[in-house]
């Protein structure tokens, strides 16, 4: 099926801005100061029990490491989201490593800028979307190859700068990089290692040259892994075409995962693919099995945006696939958990996404029924039409799909700081939610705009496509009853809030446990 989204998601890097201008003709208002504050809460974190304590044991040094790999569409791909996630966990729990990296700069497309990748020679690729039409790919969702007998591939990761990143100007804890331990995710019909690894010096002269990985393995006919333990800690890799071997097979290259044996903490990978759907990943030859290989303790997983500009999305196909491939990781994978979120709020062809609001209620049915955590970055943002808000305050690329890198770091704020809260809420020592912004004037002011008024019951009001005002109202009483309507994005808990009542006794008056899934249209008692 032809994808509207190819050009919109696809072509649209970070750094492009394409697309449509906002449509400042269209009727519309919000109220700002009601703006997702209260709604910023991991929900059914109770699921997520288990991460916690594997948290709280590598902060305390009785764990070594905690994997969490992050998949996404092209939100990710740019890394500009997942990475304040990435630097706020491993500031508060150690830098474990920096995960998986993918040669993006070979292929001419924006990817992650804390590492450069360089090469002597051309390398053919191909990629998971539309379709792989050059061979397989894996879980970055591209793939390069080469025959090339001289080849040569510098990976060189780096310290990023403080004003390298836009919105973390005062970021005072940036990773190292530094990695002592690397894993090749490649294929070859060589029948041996068909390429040498050492450690790049600065002087740009290797250390010791491994001919041979410490441990191999085959997750599936044509793919292997090898890990190297290199003889100390290096910033930059040096891959080279092992000249005593032949291989009649071009080598074809997945991914490569940077790794501190060194350090304890957080290892995050991230793993990106614009334009995609869940069902890109799935058909992805080698996805499940190099998922598994990177044997994550946490998989989060953002999809959905690009699901959500095909009108009449079949919802119920899209849930099957979702539960099928959670119920399967977690047979390969014992005790893993899982956390998903919402797509943000967006806008395709100047107006909202068609199947975004069976999309969010989708995930968060998945989210229960699988019991996992779950985020609604949607209602985070403010709900329906907030996008227009953060592209007021500069937010958003203009093409209403994107978001700048201070709105891709200030959605990782809010993330990390839901996710510390639920960690916190379980008992465990506080952590430092605030520092990024402390000193952060755009920042002040959003999260001010965030916790105006944030005890009293009030709901955004705003006028919709099609001109009329809507002004959500509680039902009126019956009998000392008070009642609502569920409206589209609402929760139980997000409701209390509005009416000023805990949402335990929602739950007490109308029978609910934690994984009862309301649904617009249905009536509730409030009080």
């Amino acid at each position: 099926m032809k994808r509207v989204l190819f050009a919109a998601f696809f072509l649209l890097g970070v750094a492009r801005v394409l697309g449509q201008s906002p449509d400042t003709t269209k009727p519309f208002v919000l109220d700002p100061v009601v703006i997702g504050a209260d709604e910023n809460f991991i929900e059914n974190d109770a699921s997520l029990k288990r991460l916690f304590l594997m948290m709280d044991s590598v902060k305390r040094g009785t764990k070594q490491k905690l994997t969490i790999l992050h998949i996404g569409d092209s939100h990710i791909q740019g890394d500009y989201l997942s990475r304040t996630i990435r630097y706020r966990l491993q500031k508060e729990f150690g830098e474990a490593g920096r995960g998986l990296v993918f040669p993006y700069s070979l292929l001419n497309m924006y990817g992650p800028v804390d590492y450069a990748c360089s090469s002597n020679v051309a390398w053919q690729h191909t990629r998971m979307f539309p379709r792989e039409r050059n061979g397989p790919v894996g879980l970055a969702g591209y793939a390069v190859l080469t025959n090339n007998p001289y080849m040569k591939l510098d990976v060189k990761l780096f310290k990023p700068g403080k004003l390298n990143y836009g919105a973390l100007t005062n970021f005072d804890q940036l990773p190292e990089n530094r990695f002592n331990t690397v894993k090749v995710l490649y294929s070859n019909d060589s029948g041996s290692l068909p390429f040498t690894v050492a450690g790049l010096k600065p002087d740009n002269t290797t250390g010791q040259t491994f001919v041979a990985p410490q441990f191999t393995k085959t997750s599936s006919p044509g793919f292997q892994y090898a890990e190297f333990l290199l003889d100390g800690d290096y910033t930059a890799l040096a891959i080279r075409v092992d000249t005593q071997r032949s291989f009649t097979s071009p080598l074809r290259l997945y991914g490569l995962s940077f790794e501190n044996s060194n350090s304890k903490g957080i290892l995050f990978h991230m793993a990106g693919v614009g334009a995609c759907q869940l069902s890109d990943f799935l058909g992805a030859t080698h996805f499940y099995n190099q998922t598994v290989a990177l044997q994550p303790d946490l998989i989060i997983f953002s999809l959905g945006a690009n699901e959500s500009c095909t009108r009449g999305f079949d919802t119920v196909g899209y849930a099957s696939k979702y539960q099928q491939l959670i119920r399967a990781l977690r047979i390969s994978l014992p005790g893993v958990q899982f956390l998903i979120t919402t797509p943000p709020d967006i806008l395709f062809r100047g107006t909202r996404p068609p199947s975004m609001d069976p999309i969010c209620r989708t995930l968060e049915r998945i989210a229960y029924a699988e019991n996992c955590g779950f985020w609604h970055l949607q209602r985070v943002m403010g709900g329906a039409w907030s996008n227009q808000y953060w592209f007021q305050n500069k937010l958003n690329n203009p093409d209403r799909i994107h978001f700048s890198p201070r709105g891709y770091d200030f959605l990782g704020l809010l993330f990390t700081e839901a996710l510390f809260n639920s960690y916190t809420s379980m008992g465990y020592a506080p952590v430092d939610t605030f520092s990024v912004r402390k000193n952060t004037a755009e920042y002040r002011q959003l999260f001010t705009a965030l916790k105006l008024n944030k005890n009293k019951p009030r709901l955004p009001v705003y006028k919709a496509p099609i001109g009329t005002v809507t002004v959500p109202r509680p039902l009126p009483q019956s009998g000392g009853a008070l009642y609502h309507t569920v409206r589209s994005g609402e929760s139980v808990y997000s409701i209390s809030r509005k009416y000023g009542v805990n949402y335990r006794n929602i739950q007490r008056l109308n029978g609910f446990n934690d994984k009862t899934i309301i649904r617009p249209g249905q009536r509730i008692r409030v009080k």
